[in-house]
C-alpha cells in the first residue's frame, strides 16, 4: 500500500522513511503543544512567586496538568488563564496553526535542525522573564510594606512584628492582586501573542 504525500511523491506505509516522517510529525507537535504549555505556565509560576511572597506556600493543590503541588493563588491563575483563552477562541487558533504546518511544511518535508532545540530551551528565559514581569508590582507593594514594618520595629521594640505584620502584609497582598486582575487580561493577551509569535518562529517559519 502506498499514501500520497505529495504531488510528486508516494512513499510506502511500511518503510522506514515513513517511521521517520512519523516521527518528525509527532516531535513538530510535541514542540507545538510545548510552547502552550510553556505559555500556561507563565501564570502557575507568577502565582508561585506572588504565593510564596505573601507566605502562602503552604496552601498547596495538585496540578492535574502536571501532576505536582502547586499554590492555590498558582491554580486560581491557571483557572483564568484556561477560560480566557477558551473564552478567544484560542483552541481553534491552535488548530488552524496546525492546519498551516502542514501546508508550510508538507509531510516528508520537515528539516528541524539542533538551532529548533536551542529556541526551544530558551523560551525558559521568556517564561521566567513575564512570569516576573506580573509578579513585580505585589513584590514592590511587599517590599515597601516590610520596610515599613521594619521602621516599626526599631521605633518600638515592644511591638510584636511578627504577630501583626503576616495577616496585614497576606490582607494588604490579596488586596494588589485584586487590584491587579484589572490587568489580567493585558497581561494574557501580551503572552498569548508571544506564544504565537514564538510558534510562528520556531514551527512554522518557511
Amino acid at each position: 500500500p502506498y499514501i500520497k504525500i505529495s504531488l510528486i511523491s508516494a512513499i510506502d506505509l511500511f518503510s522506514l522513511r515513513t517511521l521517520l516522517i512519523l516521527a518528525e510529525e509527532l516531535l513538530l507537535g510535541m514542540m507545538m503543544g510545548f510552547i502552550f504549555m510553556l505559555a500556561f505556565q507563565v501564570f502557575v509560576l507568577a502565582g508561585q512567586f506572588m504565593a510564596l511572597k505573601l507566605g502562602l506556600g503552604f496552601s498547596a493543590m495538585n496540578d492535574p496538568t502536571t501532576g505536582v503541588s502547586v499554590t492555590s493563588l498558582s491554580q486560581f491563575y491557571l483557572l483564568l488563564v484556561t477560560l480566557c483563552f477558551i473564552g478567544m477562541n484560542g483552541h481553534i487558533l491552535l488548530i488552524e496553526a496546525l492546519s498551516q504546518s502542514y501546508q508550510l511544511f508538507p509531510a516528508g518535508s520537515i528539516d528541524l535542525s539542533r538551532e529548533h532545540f536551542i529556541k526551544i530551551a530558551l523560551l525558559s528565559t521568556w517564561l521566567f522573564e513575564r512570569a516576573l514581569a506580573m509578579a513585580l508590582p505585589v513584590f514592590a507593594f511587599l517590599m515597601v510594606i516590610n520596610i515599613a514594618f521594619g521602621v516599626m520595629s526599631r521605633s518600638a521594640p515592644q511591638l510584636n512584628i511578627f504577630a501583626v505584620g503576616f495577616p496585614f502584609t497576606l490582607v494588604c497582598g490579596l488586596v494588589m492582586i485584586g487590584f491587579g486582575l484589572n490587568g489580567f487580561l493585558g497581561d494574557f493577551t501580551v503572552v498569548i501573542d508571544q506564544a504565537f509569535t514564538h510558534l510562528h518562529n520556531i514551527t512554522l517559519k518557511p
